[in-house]
């Protein structure tokens, strides 16, 4: 994008635009410089916590009150770092950006009702479209905030209009990048990227393995346990004692559709349950003030200030020690990076000095089937957009059918005749890949076969470096 190129058009990823968005502003407020650009992340993202935390809070004080909404984002504030893999202390990832979105979007739909309460439907509408256009699954939020309207209707007619507000709003940021794929000529890279690989990944794995990873993925987060004594606690009385209430339905019917956001996962990863931190803070947060009540009641005196310093040491105790832990691996982590980073460079000198003398900084090359780093350090752009072919089109073996294989391999077969490029860079022997590793595919070999002829058809070997073999298009 900064060198003028258009996402997914130039470079193909799974991951929505909304996300390459912040990245290339950041960029830009970086003009170039990689420890400026990681300082400026790192204030996006430390400034998007506190957002969310925020919204968080008028989300508890408008369902519940003021009180509330301080539990739940002390609750965010503090738990957040239990939602992180070792060595990230709140990383830049798709899942913090969206939340946030998510999270204002809520506080906006549930603020009291007034004479431009549309304007609230409306803007709720524009945040949850960026929070799915920078990470997909936020999407069923969408239907979260239509829950809120159905829950407080007042007429189906008045219904019938907000919901009308809500989607126009959804739709307008699309309807943007839309119009910017199509006057760019990349709306079938968009679709292809967005729409058939996304399936694939869904689809990796059966229905039930989704379900109980994502169970098994949410339950066993150990630093969760108080929080989730709280969650049952709420549930608990809620069924017992309120099950029309609409507070209770909307927080609870959030909580489940965010988990089944999680469950159309492929992979579950600590901070892939992020979204459903939002209903669990309120789920939480709504059950301690309940609890801190009954609590005032207990006597003698004493013993209810040994209860209140149990409940505060326990709730204090996880976040604590994770982020002990976090900080430390994330010291760590920084180290080995530097080292890595230095390795890396080496490693991939000869092969990006090579591209560099045998091309221009206008012609694409590409990299078969990992080693993807050169294209960095080459400073060249790929072409065809599959910047990793290990994961974008070997990985194709874990798809149930062959004509959904077919898709994605004759997507790339076609963008490759439309722009080849002008080296292409082969780290295994003769375009082999490793059969042992694809047991589930019965048709990987038809591809790869073709993408064999259709390099010694087009291209001629020319030289060779370490285990990377280099092929020149002929002319």
């Amino acid at each position: 994008m900064l060198d003028g190129g258009v996402i997914y058009k130039n470079f193909g990823d799974i991951k929505p635009p909304g996300i390459y968005i912040i990245y290339y502003f950041i960029d830009l407020l970086s003009m170039g410089n990689k420890t400026v650009y990681m300082y400026i992340l790192k204030t996006v993202v430390n400034l998007n916590a506190w957002f969310t935390a925020v919204s968080i809070y008028f989300i508890g004080k408008h369902l519940y009150n003021r009180r509330i909404g301080i539990f739940a984002a002390f609750f965010f504030a503090g738990y957040s770092v239990c939602m992180n893999a070792p060595g990230e202390v709140l990383p830049g990832n798709t899942e913090y950006f969206s939340s946030g979105f998510a999270a204002a979007a809520m506080a906006l739909i549930c603020r009291p009702g007034g004479m431009f309460r549309w304007i609230s439907i409306f803007s709720s509408g524009i945040l949850c479209a960026f929070a799915t256009t920078v990470n997909t699954r936020t999407g069923i939020f969408l239907v979260v905030l239509f829950l809120w309207l159905f829950l407080n209707r007042k007429s189906w007619k008045g219904l019938a209009k907000e919901t009308m507000i809500l989607f126009t709003g959804f739709l307008l940021p699309y309807l943007a990048l839309v119009l910017y794929f199509v006057l760019q000529n990349a709306i079938e890279h968009f679709l292809f990227w967005q729409g058939d690989i996304v399936k694939f990944y869904i689809n990796r794995y059966p229905v039930f393995i989704r379900i109980i990873r994502g169970i098994k993925g949410y339950l066993f987060f150990s630093g969760l346990i108080p929080l989730l004594f709280f969650c049952v606690l709420y549930i608990k009385q809620g069924i017992k004692e309120k099950p029309r209430d609409r507070r209770f339905l909307f927080i609870a019917g959030t909580f489940i559709l965010a988990y089944l956001s999680v469950y159309s996962s492929w992979k579950h990863m600590e901070r892939y349950y992020f979204t459903l931190f939002i209903p669990l803070c309120l789920m939480a947060a709504a059950a301690l003030d309940e609890l801190t009540v009954q609590i005032k009641n207990v006597r003698p005196r004493h013993l209810a200030v040994t209860l209140t310093a149990f409940i505060a040491v326990a709730l204090a105790t996880p976040p604590l020690l994770y982020f002990h832990k976090n900080f430390r691996s994330a010291i760590d982590r920084k180290k080995s990076s530097i080292e890595s980073i230095k390795a890396e460079e080496t490693a991939n000198k000869p092969a990006a000095d090579y591209i560099k003398a045998n091309t221009s900084d206008k012609e694409a090359i590409f990299v078969w089937p990992t080693g993807d780093l050169v294209y960095f350090y080459a400073d060249r752009i790929l072409s065809p957009s599959f910047y990793d072919p290990e994961q974008r089109l070997l990985h194709v073996a874990y798809i149930p059918n062959k004509e959904a294989a077919d898709r994605i391999w004759s997507f790339f077969f076609d963008t490759f005749a439309a722009s080849p490029p002008a080296l292409i860079l082969d780290y295994t022997d003769g375009f082999t890949h490793d059969r042992g590793k694809y047991p589930s595919s019965q048709y990987i070999d038809e591809y790869v076969d073709k993408l064999k002829a259709l390099v010694a058809r087009e291209y001629e070997q020319r030289a060779e470096i370490g285990n990377i073999t280099f092929y020149h298009r002929r002319k």
